[in-house]
Formats: C-alpha cells, sequence, structure tokens
C-alpha cells in the first residue's frame, strides 16, 4: 500500500524536490529524520533533486537548547531556482544531487536514498555513538529488573546527552524503583521543562504508583496534575484514562469531556472519549466521537478502526457498509508485520462475524488464535463465535481466562454477560477491576 501511494503521488505530481533534514530536529525523537516533500499536482515526475540539510558548524544535534533556525535554509534558499524554468539554474553539490524516475521506479518507489556525495567515516561520530551505547546499556539493565545499574548508565547517557527528555523520563523510572519517589517527581518535570510534550510529572509518577498497587497515592497524584494545569487538554486526556483502567466510565467521561472543551480537535480526547461511549454500549455517540477525530486525522488507524466498530452496531445499513469498507481498507493497509496488523484482521473478522459471514470470520481468527496473538477483544469475539456454534464449554473457559487476566478492555461489559449467559454463576465476580 505504501508503495502504491509513493506511485501514485508521482505519477499524478511533479515531485522536484525532498529536503532531507538531519535528527533531532523535533525534540524528544532524536534518532528519527524528517523529509520534506514538494511537489506540483498535474504533472508526473521526471526526476526528483535531493538536498541534504546538514548541522550548522559545530553542531552535532538538535535539542531544545540548540533548535533547527530558519537561518540554516539560506543556502537551500540560493541553490532553489525557479520551478518555471525546470531548476536550470540547480547544481549537483557535496549536498545536492538528483534521482530520475527510472532509478527511483526501478528500486521499488523508495524515496529514502542516500547521498552519493557523502564519505563513509567509518563508525560515524562518537559523540553521536556514545550516547547510544549508554542508552542501549540503560535498556539492557531496565529490562532486567536491575535498577541501581540502570540508574549508573542513565546517568552517563544524560552526562553526554543532558537536554534529552526521554533519558530524563527514563532516570525517573528508574529512581522510583529505587524507592527514590522525590527524584522521580524531579526526573519527571526535567523532561516535561525539556520537551511540552512529556507526560505530565505526577501523572507519570501516578502511573508508577498504580503499578506498585498504591491506588490512593497514585489517585491523589492524578488530582494534583489536574489542579496545577487545570487548562492542559493532555492532563485530562490522562486523567480519563486512569478512570477508564479503573472503570470508572462517568469520571472518565467527565475528564473526556473536559479535555475537548480545552480542546475540541484533540485526537486522543475524542478517541479516548468514543471508547468510553463503546464501553458504555451507546454506540452511535461512539461514532460521532470517532468520526470527529478521523476527520480531524485522517490517517489514523485507531481512529478508522474504532470507527468501523461503532459503525457495525448500527441497524443502518449505510453505516454498517462503511464498517466493513474502513475494515477492508485497514487491513489492506497493515499487513506484513505492521503493528496494527492483528488489531486489523481482529476488526475484519468482528464486522464479518456480525454481518453473518461466520465462515469468513473463522478463517481470519484461527491463524491469530493459534499463534497466541488474540487481543482481550479478539478473546471475546473467538468466544461468540464458538458459543454460536454451540461449543459452550471452549467459549465459557476463554471468557473465564480474559476476564481474569486483563482487567479492562472495550468488549469486556459484552464478555461477562456472555459467561452469565453461558451458565458462569459467579461471572460477575471475575477480574472485576479496582
Amino acid at each position: 500500500m505504501k508503495t502504491r501511494i509513493k506511485e501514485a503521488l508521482l505519477t499524478e505530481c511533479n515531485l522536484h524536490t525532498i529536503v532531507r533534514l538531519p535528527n533531532g530536529v523535533f525534540f524528544g525523537i532524536s534518532n528519527v529524520k524528517t523529509n520534506l516533500l514538494f511537489f506540483t499536482k498535474g504533472t508526473p515526475t521526471k526526476e526528483v533533486w535531493y538536498y541534504e540539510h546538514p548541522y550548522p558548524p559545530g553542531q552535532k544535534s538538535y535539542n531544545k537548547s540548540k533548535p533547527i533556525r530558519i537561518e540554516e535554509f539560506e543556502p537551500e534558499k540560493a541553490w532553489w531556482g525557479n520551478e518555471a524554468d525546470g531548476f536550470k539554474s540547480r547544481v549537483e553539490n557535496e549536498h545536492a544531487w538528483r534521482v530520475s524516475i527510472d532509478q527511483i521506479r526501478a528500486g521499488g518507489f523508495n524515496l529514502d536514498l542516500k547521498n552519493p556525495h557523502s564519505k563513509d567515516d567509518g563508525p560515524g561520530d562518537v559523540d553521536h555513538l556514545l550516547p547510544e551505547y549508554e542508552k542501549l546499556l540503560a535498556q539492557i539493565a531496565e529490562t532486567r529488573g536491575q535498577w541501581e545499574t540502570a540508574r549508573a548508565w542513565l546517568t552517563t547517557w544524560l552526562h553526554l546527552d543532558p537536554d534529552n527528555a526521554g533519558a530524563h523520563q527514563r532516570m525517573g523510572i528508574a529512581m522510583f524503583r529505587l524507592g527514590d519517589a522525590d527524584r522521580s517527581l524531579a526526573c519527571f518535570r526535567e523532561a516535561r521543562t525539556l520537551d511540552e510534550k512529556a507526560v505530565h510529572p505526577e501523572i507519570a509518577l501516578a502511573r508508577l504508583y498504580a503499578d506498585a498497587k498504591d491506588e490512593a497515592t497514585a489517585r491523589r497524584l492524578v488530582e494534583s496534575a489536574i489542579a496545577a494545569a487545570p487548562d492542559d487538554p493532555a492532563v485530562h486526556v490522562a486523567a480519563a484514562q486512569w478512570h477508564l483502567g479503573r472503570n470508572d466510565l462517568e469520571a472518565a467521561a467527565r475528564a473526556a469531556d473536559a479535555a475537548l472543551a480545552l480542546d475540541p480537535d484533540k485526537l486522543d480526547a475524542r478517541i479516548v472519549r468514543g471508547t468510553i461511549a463503546r464501553m458504555q454500549r451507546d454506540h452511535a455517540a461512539a461514532a460521532t466521537f470517532f468520526e470527529a477525530a478521523l476527520a480531524g486525522a485522517p490517517g489514523s488507524f485507531l481512529a478508522s478502526n474504532a470507527l468501523a466498530l461503532a459503525l457495525i452496531e448500527s441497524d443502518d445499513e449505510a453505516a454498517r457498509r462503511r464498517a466493513l469498507e474502513l475494515a477492508e481498507t485497514n487491513a489492506a493497509m497493515h499487513r506484513d508485520g505492521s503493528p496494527h496488523q492483528i488489531g486489523a484482521l481482529t476488526t475484519l473478522a468482528w464486522i464479518a462475524y456480525r454481518l453473518g459471514r461466520r465462515e469468513d470470520a473463522e478463517r481470519i481468527l484461527e491463524p491469530i488464535s493459534r499463534n497466541n496473538a488474540l487481543t482481550a477483544d479478539g478473546a471475546f469475539y473467538v468466544a461468540t463465535i464458538l458459543a454460536d456454534r454451540g461449543e459452550r464449554d471452549r467459549a465459557r473457559a476463554i471468557l473465564e481466562e480474559v476476564l481474569a487476566t486483563d482487567p479492562l478492555f472495550v468488549t469486556r461489559p459484552d464478555a461477562l454477560d456472555l459467561l452469565e449467559r453461558l451458565g458462569a454463576t459467579a461471572a460477575r465476580n471475575v477480574g472485576t477491576p479496582r
């Protein structure tokens, strides 16, 4: 699908220039490069010019204290030329090169092409590699639960890269695991100072206390976060997610509504609010929230997938047809190892079942179930199909297991109802969330 999109872009538009930005342009994702695409619709691409934007002299990375500046683009402006004459004034140099459409087509429409003028500098810049090495060692220690070792490696990493918000967040986790909650909170606050999109400090600490089963302290921190930042929609979304995790749907809805009142276009607030509506079995309201989310972020898998699941519960045939179209599109787009592949296929299977195509649903779910890759919602779908086939014992066993191990999932109320209908006398007491 990605290849077809790039092929369509190159066929329907003149993609004349790609400016490749270096790592670290966006804070918090220092290892991700950004490409700026410049194209004109109406004529096919014949060749693509690339310009690799370098770091300023003496600078080896971008961060909050040293961000990219508009003045750095003066060389690109001088080199740019005029599209009307086909950019005749452009010349190749150490930063600029061009690639014909035939070369791009032969490469499977891959646009991530290396600068042919760049030298192979061996192992790379040591100042860049050292933080990555410390990061890797810290990650190994974190995975093993060796928090003192993790703290030591994170300390070295922060000495080399003091403006890395992610490193401060991970140090916050390590310090909490080592019993120093005050230092943990200080680390989360520093991360938030460096990156305003980082999780609110009190929310980050609340999640750790929740993991440690200290619900009272976690709740106090959530309330403290709201009191400290009442005008921050992200804090209200985090509070909504917190209440949702405790199965307090009314409190979750109030928090999500507060976030939307502050920012009506906030994507995660719309998705959380729609999820709450689904769990309340108000599928029409859920569809409205998910529809708005998808309109604001047309490429969002979460929004389109959730919208399909809400629409299939409608009595309107047009809505149900659209649910199938969304599910089929997602399944086609998210294939071959995509992180959304299982979710897309599971949704497609459930929609097929709701449309009366049980055999199609079974065919889709069988390999997922066989590989133990089912989500909690997927387990409910499988149990429903088994119950429909008369295999009540198998359906009951699946439901009892998923309800005992997963305290919260969207179809949990339906799973409890199905388990009760299948004859489990204690169904309402199975895995009840806090």
